[in-house]
């Protein structure tokens, strides 16, 4: 529902980068103060409305997740059981690669993989990121993702990569990761359910889950921790 958050910033665009100043600070504090919600929204059949003129859906956050399922959904439809859909560097599998389960590249910020993962049945491996769109001006650089708890964009954390069995769930808990941070991310994971992440920090180190830790193979050089999650 933060949509009008997004073309504030210029975010609902597919050009990168995008030049220029940020938003007017007393603009972002008025769509804030207003407080787009889906709880604002009312679903009557085929129709869709809200009374809060501030709610602008944006499914930036979910889009390539849902797409990702439909099209494995067909997939398997069709009878095909090994198969991998993947929307630029996102993907689901299921099945396997010939004799041996598809291997997954997991990607450094900046170029590069940190390593690489199989997968196993049918699961997604979605990665969320700060570093390829942004807004930036001759003082700073302002990435895409925005929290909404304050309008302004994340940067403390580089990006985060997620295993989950649907891509649109997969897609949607990378995101929120992103905007969790470094000292809540623990926490929100396993509220959403969540066991293998891996997460960037801005300084580039590694922080893994225990369930993670089993399954990626890092490439050598990289700085890495394993943290445990936090009960909810």
């Amino acid at each position: 529902a933060i949509g009008g958050l997004i073309r504030l910033w210029g975010f609902h665009t597919s050009d990168y980068p995008i030049l220029g100043p940020p938003p007017q600070r007393q603009d972002i504090e008025a769509l804030l103060e207003a407080r787009p919600s889906t709880r604002d929204l009312r679903i009557d059949g085929d129709a869709l409305q809200s009374d809060n003129p501030a709610v602008q859906l944006d499914f930036g956050g979910i889009a390539k997740g849902y797409a990702i399922d439909l099209a494995l959904d067909r997939l398997s439809g069709e009878g095909i059981a090994h198969a991998i859909v993947n929307a630029g560097g996102d993907l689901a599998a299921m099945g396997d690669h010939g004799d041996r389960p598809w291997r997954v590249a997991i990607r450094r910020p900046g170029g590069g993989i940190v390593g690489t993962l199989e997968t196993h049945g049918r699961e997604a491996v979605f990665t969320s990121g700060v570093y390829e769109r942004f807004r930036e001006d001759e003082r700073e650089r302002y990435p895409h993702i925005l929290d909404p708890r304050t309008g302004w964009p994340v940067s403390d954390v580089a990006a985060v990569t997620v295993v989950a069995s649907e891509g649109l769930f997969a897609d949607a808990a990378a995101t929120a990761l992103i905007v969790a941070g470094p000292d809540e991310w623990r926490s929100v994971a396993p509220a959403l359910g969540l066991q293998e992440i891996l997460l960037i920090d801005a300084a580039g180190k590694l922080w893994l889950t225990p369930a993670m830790a089993e399954r990626v193979l890092l490439e050598t050089g990289v700085e890495w921790e394993v943290v445990a999650l936090e009960r909810p």
